[in-house]
C-alpha cells in the first residue's frame, strides 16, 4: 500500500479500459510510417486486462522493501509496444556503451578496466526505478533525438505521438482495484 500511495497512481474506473482500447486502434490507424498496413490488426490485445500488480519482498534488504512487479502480456499497449521498441530503435539508434544485460556482464566489463588494487568499488541501489522515470523528460529527450539522427518532421510528429499514448497506458490492478500511476 505505501508503494502505490508514494508512487502517484489514482484509482480509475474499470470503463477506461474501453477508452484506452479505443486509443490503441486510433493510434494503429493513424500510423502511416512506424506500422505496416499488413500488421495494424496483429497488434490490438483482443482480449486484454489490467496487469495486476505484485510485489517481490527483498528478504535480503534491510526493512525488507517491496518492490513491484507487473506482468503486462495480457495488457492493451503491450503487442504495440513491443513492436515500438523495435522500430524505434531503426530511427533512434540508442548507444549501448552504458547499458548492461545484468550483473554477471557488468562484473565482467569492470574486472576488464585497469584499476589500483586499493580501490574500494560501491553499489547503489535504484529504488522504484521504472516508476520514478520523469515521462515529460523523456518526450523531449525522444524529441531531441529525432533531431540529432535527422528524423523526418512528419515521422519524429508519429513518434512522439505514439511514445505519449504508450507511457500514459501505465494502469495495473491491485486488491481488485484499478490504478494508473500519474504520469510526471
Amino acid at each position: 500500500m505505501n508503494f502505490i500511495s508514494n508512487s502517484g497512481a489514482i484509482e480509475i474506473d474499470k470503463i477506461i479500459t474501453n477508452t484506452f482500447q479505443k486509443d490503441i486502434k486510433n493510434t494503429l490507424n493513424g500510423c502511416k510510417y512506424i506500422i505496416d498496413n499488413n500488421h495494424k490488426g496483429r497488434l490490438i490485445n483482443l482480449n486484454p486486462s489490467t496487469p495486476i500488480l505484485r510485489g517481490l519482498i527483498k528478504i535480503h534488504k534491510e526493512n525488507t522493501p517491496v518492490r513491484p512487479i507487473v506482468n503486462l502480456k495480457n495488457a492493451l499497449s503491450y503487442k504495440l509496444a513491443k513492436m515500438f521498441v523495435k522500430r524505434i530503435q531503426t530511427y533512434i539508434p540508442l548507444p549501448d556503451i552504458f547499458n548492461g544485460k545484468n550483473s554477471v556482464q557488468l562484473i565482467e566489463e569492470l574486472s576488464e578496466i585497469p584499476s589500483d588494487p586499493n580501490l574500494k568499488k560501491a553499489s547503489f541501489d535504484i529504488t522504484n526505478m521504472y516508476t520514478n522515470i520523469p515521462t515529460k523528460e523523456l518526450i523531449d529527450i525522444m524529441d531531441r533525438m529525432c533531431d540529432i539522427y535527422n528524423v523526418d518532421r512528419t515521422l519524429k510528429q508519429e513518434i512522439l505521438k505514439r511514445s505519449k499514448l504508450l507511457i500514459t497506458q501505465n494502469c495495473f490492478q491491485f486488491q481488485e482495484k484499478n490504478s494508473c500511476k500519474l504520469m510526471v
